[in-house]
This record gives structure tokens, sequence and C-alpha cells, in this order.
């Protein structure tokens, strides 16, 4: 009998999917899609989490640029009793949700009085650190409203929430992205110096740096759809804005974002995706397929309909906040496909009702979808393949299948709750299916007590001309960062070659929580990339783009590194809470084995608990630290650069 352990289970997995990305792109080229060697091609766009703007990014807040007049998008969360909150150990909340059992609420009473009391994250914020720092002051955002910004408690939220800056073109707070936020850039420029580049002088002025939990509260309020009402907490660590703030407020609860608005008719297409329920103390990855026609919907200047496409320029995707991140797969399936019975309406007003490949139609907020397969592609259960308790010769025959396919072309993703890629130009264009079905891959948590509905759209932009086609591509390279030991950091480069004649417009990288730097550099050693955070990355748009001309291979090289820290603190000493665990593996497929203790003799090696006992008999150990693993969790790693390839003119 065949016999393969996870590890080796995860480097064949690596090693055939890896060459069903090359068969997919060697798919692509044929249709004229040059791609890297090694990577996926993808026969749409959009980004997948990590997003800091620096010089030359072109991000444009909601309420103003889009194409179709997308208007600003307010985040909607209930109220609810005001409870003392203690500080809650980073993943402490993620350990409660991926053992399956409800989240420990990150709002929880704490053992001693004392903390001040606050309606809202918003209101702990502004009392926090507008006030605190200086920053209401009549001399600066006070009565002076020093660059149009006016922070005083009445006017604070209305000035910040999809306001444009008026020296950026980026909105002061995005809601869903920290980094696309020119207030967060301002603040972080200031307590990380050189870790963000922002436009003029980093802030508070005249008062000291905020805080690294200040700052993190920030970021967390805005990734989590900067709402003025309630509680909100990390979606992954579990860590609060009340905690970090040393706060009193409102239980964390889940937030819904307004739904996006759908461009013109002439402007664009809406895609509603299948939402899910998303259970309390939970984290999900799956598959939708659904099912669409846009044909009559498609202006005759932005289609082909005996190819069945449409030709776009720029997108919107706004999620609620409780997403880690989201694929659209296309796996070139047509209509036909849709199987007679088994497939709903997903919302509206026809929710739950039967659809078929030839009445997809249903009708408005609504969307014609199919059974979820547990992973990131539907038709295989991916987390499965790569489990323990697999039969080895199915996985073989899965991946098999999959060779014979290919890996679907992407057609979206976003690494954060929203996600604007603004029309390009030089008559730029990316093709999507006017009919067919495309896949929803969807990686979401809910560390809260209440279960929740997650929801997605996704906007899509008539291209105005249609001269050079644009192929976002994903070279993977998971395997690389796999087998770093528990307690231990280390950078991991890898390259990839850009086909000549081809450009790149932008370019953007993907880690797990393990990556804490991610950088790219071409062939001559300049950087052209960096980002520092995992789940809310730099989406750099190159003006002029970058041109790979070149005949010579080395000449169009570029190396892309990461630094992985599997569970080191600053002081060099172990991160309980950052390094890889068994514990917080979500059940019933990924898994790991320990090899290290987090309790106890925390950091020496280990194979039982009882080997990390204090002393013997004392069973207060804990073996429960594994090296990194690649797969699909926040806990496994992935190592993904996304450069968005502009073919040669045809």
């Amino acid at each position: 009998m065949l016999v393969l352990d996870r590890h080796a289970r995860g480097k064949l997995i690596a090693v055939v999917l890896t060459a069903v990305l090359s068969a997919a792109c060697s798919s692509q080229r044929a249709v004229g899609a040059n791609v890297p060697a090694g990577a996926t091609g993808a026969a749409g766009i959009g980004p997948e989490s990590q997003a800091q703007s620096q010089p030359g990014a072109v991000s444009e807040p909601a309420a103003n640029a889009a194409p179709g007049g997308n208007s600003a998008q307010t985040p909607v969360q209930t109220q609810a009793p005001v409870q003392k909150q203690a500080p809650v150990a980073a993943g402490s909340a993620a350990m409660s949700a991926a053992a399956g059992a409800p989240a420990k609420d990150a709002s929880a009473p704490p053992a001693a009085n004392g903390c001040k009391t606050f309606d809202s994250s918003f209101a702990a914020i502004q009392k926090v650190i507008f006030e605190g720092h200086g920053c209401t002051a009549d001399t600066c955002h006070g009565s002076a409203q020093s660059g149009g910004l006016d922070l005083r408690p009445d006017m604070a939220y209305e000035h910040l929430l999809n306001a444009k800056s008026t020296s950026s073109k980026l909105a002061r707070v995005q809601p869903g992205t920290a980094t696309d936020s020119f207030m967060y850039q301002k603040l972080a420029a200031a307590t990380n110096p050189g870790m963000v580049k922002t436009m003029g002088s980093p802030m508070p002025v005249g008062s000291a740096p905020l805080s690294a939990n200040e700052l993190e509260a920030v970021r967390i309020w805005i990734m989590q759809s900067a709402p003025k009402t309630g509680n909100v907490a990390d979606q992954v660590t579990g860590k609060s804005v009340g905690s970090l703030l040393d706060a009193c407020v409102p239980a964390a609860r889940p937030i819904k974002a307004t739904p996006l608005e759908a461009p013109a008719p002439d402007a664009g297409i809406q895609f509603v995706l299948p939402g899910y329920l998303l259970k309390s103390g939970t984290e999900q990855e799956q598959c939708i397929p659904f099912a669409y026609d846009f044909t009559d919907k498609v202006p005759a200047t932005y289609k082909d309909v005996s190819r069945n496409v449409m030709f776009v320029n720029g997108s919107r995707v706004l999620q609620d906040p409780s997403s880690h991140h989201m694929v659209v797969w296309n796996p070139s399936k047509a209509l036909s496909t849709v199987p007679s019975s088994g497939w709903t309406c997903v919302g509206g007003t026809r929710d739950r009702q039967p659809c078929t490949g030839s009445a997809v139609d249903c009708g408005s907020d609504s969307v014609c979808a199919g059974p979820a397969t547990p992973g990131t592609l539907c038709d295989f259960d991916t987390q499965a393949l790569a489990s323990n308790t697999a039969d080895p010769l199915e996985t073989l025959k899965a991946l098999g299948t999959l060779l014979a396919m290919g890996l679907p072309a992407q057609v979206a993703n976003t690494q954060s709750p929203q996600e604007y890629v603004p029309p390009f130009e030089g008559g730029v264009y990316w093709e999507l299916p006017l009919k067919g079905v495309l896949w929803f891959n969807s990686h979401a948590f809910n560390l809260t007590t209440e279960d929740t509905h997650l929801d997605a759209r996704m906007n899509f932009y008539f291209a105005k001309e249609q001269k050079r086609q644009m192929v976002p591509v994903n070279v993977i390279k998971n395997e690389v960062p796999d087998g770093l030991a528990p307690f231990t950091k280390k950078t991991f480069c890898s390259t990839t070659v850009i086909p000549q004649n081809n450009s790149i417009a932008m370019m953007t990288g993907h880690t797990h929580k393990h990556g804490q730097h991610f950088w790219a550099k071409d062939a001559a050693g300049k950087q052209i990339y960096e980002s520092f955070v995992y789940n809310d990355p730099i989406y750099e748009h190159f003006e002029p783009w970058l041109e790979f001309t070149a005949p010579d291979e080395a000449s169009r090289t570029l190396e892309f590194c990461a630094e992985f820290n599997n569970g080191v603190k600053p002081d060099g000493t172990p991160d309980v809470q950052l390094v890889t665990r068994k514990s917080r593996m979500p059940p019933p497929n990924a898994t790991c084995t320990p090899v290290a203790c987090t309790k106890g003799k925390i950091g020496q090696k280990c194979s039982t608990h009882g080997d990390c006992d204090s002393a013997a008999g004392a069973k207060d150990g804990e073996c429960d630290a594994c090296p990194i693993t690649t797969g699909l969790t926040t806990e496994n790693e992935m190592f993904v650069l996304m450069p968005w390839l502009v073919l040669p003119p045809k």
C-alpha cells in the first residue's frame, strides 16, 4: 500500500500543482498571453490581502474615481452592551476558532476595574488617539482644519470616511484597507519610520508618534470597515480596538458593509457573489460555483459574442470584513454544465428557489449557485487532499484530473475586504466570459460569539479601448518556506523570468501571517516592490510600466523574497502566539506535527506534552509548535509573487 506522510503529501501536491500551473501558462501562451514559467496565467484581473500605497500608487477612494459613479460605502453594525475589556493575547481567539469551539470574546471583562468607558471603537480612537495626541488642537485639526481635516468629535468621522485628502489621490480612510488610507500612512510613517512611504510629513506633528498598540488599533478599525458604532477586532488574532487602547467598549460583533453600488449600465457590470453563513468562532475556506449570463447586458462595443468575451478595464471588490481573502476562478465551464437540480438562487426575492443553466436569472441582489466544496477549488476537496486521512491513491487520481483540465484562470481576487483597481492608460483591457460558470473561493473568519452572513460583490468597468491585453500572474513558490523550524526566522528568495516584450503595470505579493516583509528586485538589483503587512499588501502601480525587451533571460529575471518568522519576538525570545500551532489548525484536514514546547519548557524540543513539563510529573507542558507547513489556512503558509503583465501589442 502506498503511504505518504503529510509532509511528503504536501511536497507531492506542490510539485503536481506547479506542473498544473505550467500547463495553465502554456494554455495562456497558446492564445497570446505570455507569462513567466511556473506561474499561473489569469484571464481576468483583481488582487487576493497587504496594501501600503507608495509614490506612484493610483488607488482611488470609493466615492470618487470609479467609473459608473460608485457611492461611498458605509459599514453597518448593531450596538452591544458595554463590557470591560482585558487585553487578549494574539491568537487566543484564533486558537479557539480553529479548534472548532466558540472563540473567546475579545471584549471579555477584565479582572480589575479602572478602564475608561466608550460606546464604540471609534469613540475610543477619537479620545485616546486624536485628542490624546493633540490632533484636535485649534492650530492643528481643530478650528484651523489643517489640510481641510477637522478631527473634533462632531466632525471627525465625516471628514475621514471615504473623504479625499487634499495632498494625495487616496481617501483619508478607505474602509477595508488601512494601507490605502492616507491617514494610516501618515500615522504609520511616524511610528515605523522607513516602513511606509507617504506624501508630506509623518503625523502627528509636535507630539509623540502613536504607540505600536495605538497604530494597530487604527489599522484594525479601518480593516473592519471603519464603523462609527460598535467595537471591532482583528479577524485572525482576536485583538480588538478596546483591548489595544485599554478601554471598556461594547463587545465585538460581526460587521456588515453596505453593498457595493452597481455601475451604470453603459459603464460596467456587477457580479453578486453567493453569500454564505459564517458561524461564530469558526474559520472557513470553501468554493461555491455560480452561473450567470450578461450577454444582453453588455453593449456591443465591449463584447465579442462569437468568442463569449467582454472587454473590461478596472474593477472594484467589496465584501464584508470577516473575509481574509477571496478568489474568483474561471474553470471554462458552459451554462450547459449546470445540473438540472441542486442549484438555487442565493439572496434576493428568489432566495433558495431552484435555478438551472437555462434559467440562471435570479433577479437583482441574487445569483444562481451550486453546493459548496471545502478548500480552494470547486469539484475538488483540496483540504481533504492535503490531509493525513486522505487516501494517497485518491489524492493522485484527483491531482491527475487537475493536470488534465489545468488550473482554472483567475478572474478576480482581493487580500482585503475591499480592493479598487483603477482603469489603466494605454488602451489596456482584459477579457471576461460573457456567460458561464465561475467559482467563488472565499476564506473567512468569525471570531465573535454571533453567527453572521458573508456577502461580496465585484464590479468590472468596460474598456473604452482594446489595444493591449493585460494578464495577472501568480508565481507560486509555496514550498520554499515549508519546514522552517518553530521559534526561528529566515529569509527565503526565488526568481521568475518575465517573457520578452511584456510589461509590468502593477505588482503585489502574498504570504500568510508568518510573512513579515516581502520585496522584489529587478535584474540590476533595484528594489521595485516592498510590503510589510501580510493581510493588507501593497498594490504597486508602475508609471511608466516596467519594460522587459531584452533578448537574454538574465536581464528579464526578477528576484522576490520574504522574511518568514515562525515564532520569534523582536527581543529574540520565543513567541508562542506567532509560532505555527497544531491546536490552531482548523479540523478535520489541516494539521501538523509538533516538535517544540509552547508551555512549560517553552522552545525545547518535544514529541509529547510530558517532554515539556517544567519538572517531572508537573503536567504543565504543552507540545504544540510545528515547522511551517504549506497550506490554505492562516496557520499554514504561502509565498506568491503577483505581477500584472501587459502583453505585446497585437
